[in-house]
């Protein structure tokens, strides 16, 4: 659960990045990098169009004014340029969920690694919950090695078909508290 505060507020720094709320500005930004090559281990696909990425942020920025999500942008912090998403899903449970992308251009340079474990340490500051749920695909190593870095540990195994019909072999990661035994 998530003490009171405004979403559409939230600045996070790390040493490189700035991670901030999702806004209409970067829907041309994630229409061009959310492609079908980044989406092939994840549930969503790409936008067919920039109408549907502009609807898919409003969508989220009604989460983001009701509590229920935390979508936020990844950006350089020397020049604004985009890097990709990250966010909490059901943030209000006592079992919320992690996702990131990355654009493929901005990939292999540690930034994935570098905003979600400051999201983490934010959510262990601002949120109270049992663990983090962060399913990712079997086969895809580099995004395994987020929520491992994380300390997350593998507690389930699911198989299900994505939006573009992908066949999603994943493991569930839990990502505990600090101060809470597994």
């Amino acid at each position: 659960m998530i003490e009171e505060m405004d979403l559409l507020k939230i600045s996070i720094e790390t040493k490189r990045l700035l991670l901030s709320p999702l806004s209409n500005d970067y829907a041309e930004n994630i229409f061009m990098e959310f492609t079908s090559e980044i989406t092939k281990y994840m549930y969503p696909k790409p936008y067919e169009n920039i109408q549907k990425t502009h609807d898919y942020i409003e969508e989220q920025l009604l989460k983001l004014k009701r509590e229920i999500e935390l979508t936020l942008v990844i950006l350089k912090k020397e020049n604004n340029k985009f890097i990709g998403c990250l966010g909490i899903y059901d943030i209000n449970t006592s079992k919320p969920g992690l996702w990131i992308w990355i654009k493929k251009s901005s990939q292999n340079n540690g930034y994935s690694l570098e905003s979600m474990a400051e999201l983490i340490e934010w959510a262990h500051k601002y949120l109270k919950f049992d663990y983090f749920v962060y399913p990712v695909s079997k086969i895809n190593i580099a995004s395994r090695r987020l929520p491992e870095k994380n300390n997350g540990i593998i507690m389930a195994e699911e198989k299900s078909l994505g939006e573009a019909g992908n066949e999603l072999d994943e493991y569930e990661y839990r990502i505990f508290p600090k101060n809470q035994e597994k």
